[in-house]
């Protein structure tokens, strides 16, 4: 069994990447990129919101998991999509699960 496989790194996801593009007369218009990952996996991690002064935080409810080096993450993607599900990117790519063998990404679902 593939070290992949053991972490069900078997799925696909749609990451969507927002920009703006600029049309030369003073206006701009929003551009949504679409890129494939597969070998990919969301895992839940929890569904508790946390409370601070009466406000609720932003908690991460699921992790996508793909391989290091796969895509490279920008500022600007803001959604992934899985098996009819979206998920909020709400954090930073680590590196940091088995040595730089998986990229975990905090993700907060959307519907």
């Amino acid at each position: 069994m593939s070290f992949s496989a053991t972490l069900n790194l078997v799925g696909t996801v749609q990451v969507a990447r927002e920009s703006v593009s600029y049309d030369g007369l003073g206006g701009t218009s929003a551009v949504t990129t679409l890129t494939t990952l597969s070998r990919a996996a969301i895992w839940q991690t929890g569904t508790n919101d946390s409370y601070l002064s009466s406000q609720i935080l932003r908690q991460s409810t699921h992790l996508l998991a793909c391989k290091p080096g796969a895509y490279t993450w920008s500022i600007n993607d803001r959604h992934v999509t899985y098996s009819a599900a979206t998920y909020e990117v709400i954090g930073r790519p680590e590196n940091v699960l088995f040595m730089g063998e998986v990229q975990v990404v905090p993700l907060k679902l959307v519907n």
